[in-house]
């Protein structure tokens, strides 16, 4: 199969993520799991005070996308998106899809730092059990609102955004959305 010329391929194209990027994501993926017999567990705020506040650097020309947080009560929770399922499983040729899921929680948000290099989170991890219970928290009230700060960027470091026409859907296409 020849490759398609650049003019002749949409606006948008998708970036994909080289094998260095996919093998890390993997990995960051199968250390933040939940373990299935992890049992939900009420947060203690107390409790979590006492913990080391910890940092996750987030490379510019990675993923901060996958940043987001949300807010429940008054407390602002932030996660880091893992590499998607349908992805792991062969079904999608990009890193990441719109699911959240509880191993993706990372903790009690504390700020956000940027530079030109990365974006540094700061938060007060909590534990497995807790993220089960929180993800619950989220998913019990369709209010709750999924923050994503940070623009969608391509392996350039660029922000993607929709062609200037939008998009045009073809009878395969609307066949593919309604198989999901």
């Amino acid at each position: 199969m020849s490759p398609k010329h650049p003019n002749s391929l949409p606006k948008l194209e998708m970036f994909l993520p080289s094998k260095q990027t996919v093998d890390f994501e993997k990995a960051l993926h199968a250390t933040m799991q939940i373990p299935c017999s992890t049992q939900p567990e009420a947060i203690n705020e107390l409790d979590v005070s006492n913990r080391k506040i910890v940092k996750w650097d987030e490379p510019i020309k990675h993923y901060p996308q996958n940043i987001f947080t949300f807010t429940i009560g008054h407390q602002v929770f932030v996660g880091r998106k893992l590499i998607s399922r349908l992805k792991l499983s062969n079904k999608l040729k990009e890193l990441n899809c719109s699911l959240i899921t509880a191993s993706m929680i990372l903790g009690i948000s504390k700020g956000f730092e940027t530079s030109c290099e990365a974006i540094v989170v700061f938060y007060t991890p909590l534990t497995p059990g807790e993220k089960l219970w929180l993800f619950t928290q989220l998913k019990s009230d369709s209010l709750n609102n999924i923050h994503h700060p940070f623009v969608h960027l391509d392996n350039t470091g660029k922000e993607r955004c929709s062609p200037p026409s939008g998009w045009t859907f073809s009878d395969l296409r609307a066949k593919k959305f309604r198989k999901r």
